[in-house]
């Protein structure tokens, strides 16, 4: 959470395919927002207060088989969480998306 910046691209998963990318414009901590969005957990605490804010929404179409070639990975990975990557392996994800004509 802390390594993502205003400005950074965000990819959006699910299914076993990346179907969303945009930029983020804002993000906050803020367990009152949270409270109200989604409720608390069950211990009482306030859910996924860590929020960013999104423009440029644009939809993509980006298998995980693509993703892992991309990477590097191993073919059966598969993405569960929310997760950062380096500034090389975020190049190599948009230069693939580009390669694809999945962005400009």
């Amino acid at each position: 959470w802390e390594k993502l910046t205003v400005g950074d691209r965000v990819l959006f998963y699910a299914n076993k395919e990346f179907d969303y990318q945009a930029i983020v414009t804002h993000k906050i901590s803020n367990a009152k927002l949270a409270e109200f969005l989604w409720g608390k957990m069950e211990d009482g605490q306030a859910t996924w207060e860590n929020i960013y804010f999104i423009d440029n929404l644009n939809t993509i179409s980006l298998d995980i088989k693509a993703f892992n070639q991309f990477l590097g990975y191993k073919e059966n990975y598969f993405v569960q969480a929310f997760y950062v990557h380096s500034e090389r392996q975020s190049e190599l994800i948009w230069d693939g998306l580009k390669a694809m004509k999945q962005v400009g």
